[in-house]
């Protein structure tokens, strides 16, 4: 059986515009602009306005993913090679990654990756391609301080 699709154009993005990644919550669309930052487009809202949640060179440099976790907006960067965190009040934070390029194991501000890109939760595991070195990389979100001192050495 094949399968039949209608296809609609939702919004014409800016001309400067190179969206890699997309993720949707809470009638919201999110999309990882490499030139743009992190965008959102409220799809209950026929206006078509674009949000910038998180502009270029303000805390992203290149974003490649996005995806939304308890309202929290997670993305890759690939030139700060990290993946990032939004908060709903818009702080950006490091969730992993040194900034240095390499393949590393370790705790957030230990881990090395090359080239992050695709991002996806599955419960509270965050996963990540690294395209450059073919790796798939679990991340483990520590959100509790039990959790925190899960990891602790005494």
């Amino acid at each position: 059986m094949k399968l039949k699709a209608e296809v609609v154009k939702v919004v014409t993005l800016a001309p400067s515009a190179s969206p890699f990644g997309l993720s949707y919550s809470n009638n919201a669309l999110y999309i990882a602009d490499y030139n743009n930052g992190i965008q959102s487009l409220n799809l209950c809202d026929m206006s078509e306005t674009i949000t910038t949640l998180v502009p270029s060179g303000e805390g992203c440099s290149q974003a490649h993913s996005v995806c939304v976790f308890e309202g929290m907006i997670y993305f890759t960067d690939t030139a700060k090679r990290q993946v990032l965190q939004v908060s709903q009040d818009q702080n950006v934070s490091v969730v992993a990654g040194t900034g240095n390029s390499g393949i590393q194991d370790g705790l957030w501000n230990e881990c090395e990756f090359v080239q992050p890109t695709g991002l996806c939760f599955e419960g509270k595991t965050l996963y990540m391609c690294d395209a450059a070195s073919g790796h798939i990389i679990m991340i483990i979100v520590i959100t509790s301080l039990k959790g925190v001192l899960k990891y602790c050495t005494i």
